[in-house]
């Protein structure tokens, strides 16, 4: 999935990508997940803004089928980007930030995995450093992050060591809702479960006719 300023034919001096939302959907089977270009980097452009992804099933991303870098999110000079209750499985970096430092950047109330250096930028260390080079005004809150530390990042986030601690009501058969027992429930910073709403995104791909699954295959 790419989120980019793109001119289609090189002359429009001002073309924009702003306002858009991306939600309840099933993501899965890619070389990659999301990758937000903030400006287009052939023609002038303005900046990607106000992008709400939220409520999504992100799962088998990277790996040796699909190839690629298996990074959850690549990320630069944007504005106002909110990435929130996402439930993912990922096999790269989880945040991976270059060049401009992107203003208003939200990631809040997800699941997913840390892998070797989760949130990343060029030329800063993982946690911490990152966010605060490439993500100055950001907030980073009620995230499960398996296999993280919690020393590298901000305060309010958790870091079990398995992703099988969040207690997925039934990972196998492939519902991630949470069950009963999950220590994550009720705990996003708008009171519902951290993660994705399973029922919600069922709902809405019932409506489809035929049903669809959202596929990106970069």
């Amino acid at each position: 999935i790419l989120f980019t300023v793109r001119n289609q034919d090189g002359t429009a001096p001002w073309s924009v990508v702003e306002d858009v939302t991306f939600t309840n959907n099933i993501v899965r089977h890619s070389a990659a997940g999301i990758m937000f270009i903030g400006r287009d980097n052939l023609h002038p452009s303005q900046q990607v803004k106000r992008v709400l992804v939220s409520n999504n099933l992100i799962e088998d991303i990277g790996g040796k089928q699909w190839g690629g870098n298996g990074r959850l999110i690549q990320i630069t000079e944007t504005q106002d980007v909110k990435f929130t209750h996402n439930t993912a499985f990922q096999t790269g970096n989880l945040i991976t930030a270059h060049g401009e430092a992107n203003r208003g950047f939200v990631f809040a109330n997800n699941i997913a995995l840390h892998n070797e250096y989760g949130v990343i930028g060029d030329g800063t260390g993982t946690g911490g450093p990152t966010i605060s080079r490439y993500f100055p005004d950001g907030v980073f809150r009620n995230n499960v992050i398996a296999g993280g530390r919690s020393s590298l990042y901000p305060e309010g986030n958790f870091f079990p060591a398995s992703i099988d601690e969040a207690k997925f009501a039934d990972r196998d058969g492939g519902n991630y809702s949470l069950s009963d027992s999950s220590p994550y429930r009720n705990k996003a910073t708008d009171g519902k479960n951290i993660g994705c709403d399973m029922a919600a995104i069922k709902a809405m791909l019932n409506q489809a006719q035929p049903l669809r699954v959202a596929t990106s295959t970069r």
